[in-house]
């Protein structure tokens, strides 16, 4: 299956929310549809994000061949959640994983900031 346009229009406004609810505007932020596949770990990935935390941009590229994965506002919409919170959310903890002078207090400083972000976006949806 491949994304229409209408579709990649859905998502990048879901992208949007998703920077917007989870409190990741610090990032410079842009979305791509690319027609190339990709291959990640065997499986064709739906979407992708690079990013750089030191210059604070985050880059999402949704593909536009899904194969037989269907293309749906949820899968669009968690597709796009999950891409926000790579970036976004998680981006600075596999950054400071991999920082040996980063010590276990501001790892779980850092843990308790996503933490705190996702409850407050759950008790929004009276989830928690």
């Amino acid at each position: 299956m491949r994304i229409t346009h209408e579709q990649y229009e859905y998502f990048k406004e879901r992208v949007a929310f998703w920077i917007k609810e989870l409190q990741c505007g610090h990032l410079s932020w842009s979305t791509t549809l690319k027609t190339e596949a990709q291959e990640d770990s065997g499986q064709t990935s739906l979407a992708c994000t690079n990013f750089n935390v030191v210059s604070r941009w985050a880059k999402i590229y949704l593909f536009e061949d899904w194969e037989d994965y269907p293309i749906n506002l949820e899968t669009l919409n968690s597709t796009a959640f999950h891409e926000v919170c790579e970036a976004g959310l998680l981006a600075d903890v596999r950054i400071h994983a991999e920082d040996r002078e980063f010590n276990q207090e501001q790892f779980d400083i850092e843990i308790h900031r996503v933490v705190r972000i996702l409850e407050k976006v759950l008790a929004k949806e009276g989830i928690v």
